[in-house]
This record gives C-alpha cells, sequence and structure tokens, in this order.
C-alpha cells in the first residue's frame, strides 16, 4: 500500500495550477473527475462558497494554514500521481522507455 506523503509546503499559485491546467487542457469533464478522485465533493464547494475554495480548503496544511495560506502541495503531487489518466501515461513513457535502448557510436 502506498502511504501519504509527508507534507511539504507549497503556495495556493501552485496548488491552483494543476486543476487550472487540467480546466484548460483536457475540459470541465475532467476538472470534475479530478475533484472527485481528490475527495472534493459538491458539499464541499457549497460549503466552501466556490470550486477554488473548495480546492483550497481540501489541501491546507495545519492548524495555522488559515491565516498563512500554507498548502500541503505534497499531497497534491500524491493526488496527481495516482489520477487514472496520469498513471496510464506514465505506464505508456515507462514501456517506451524500456523498449527503446541507446545506441552507442
Amino acid at each position: 500500500m502506498i502511504s501519504r506523503p509527508e507534507p511539504k509546503l507549497g503556495t495556493r499559485a501552485e496548488v491552483l495550477a494543476v486543476f487550472g491546467n487540467i480546466a484548460r487542457n483536457q475540459g470541465l469533464d475532467a476538472l470534475r473527475s479530478y475533484l472527485r478522485h481528490c475527495g472534493i465533493t459538491t458539499e464541499d464547494i457549497d460549503r466552501c462558497g466556490s470550486t477554488k475554495a473548495a480546492i483550497l480548503d481540501h489541501y491546507r496544511a495545519g492548524a495555522l494554514s488559515d491565516a498563512a495560506h500554507i498548502y500541503d502541495i505534497a499531497l497534491v503531487a500524491y493526488d496527481l500521481s495516482r489520477w487514472p489518466p496520469v498513471v496510464e501515461r506514465l505506464r505508456e513513457l515507462a514501456a517506451l522507455a524500456n523498449s527503446t535502448t541507446p545506441t552507442i557510436h
């Protein structure tokens, strides 16, 4: 079983960039899928008042984070690395790397 990573501190922009890139590059359906994957629900969005606020609330790091705007960027990376489209792409890249052997001249 994969354990959750130790928290590493990140900024608001770093957290939101992951979600913005998914929305921009893959569309809103992919973003909704990713939000569900991360455990961010419509109830969270309603409670927080917006999708952005729910994302930031989900990744807040520790009790002081409200005032300091400190986020767990390691958890952001962990969630991204376990998302099925990313997992599949990593497998494709690994297979490609294993199938091509460099030639020495």
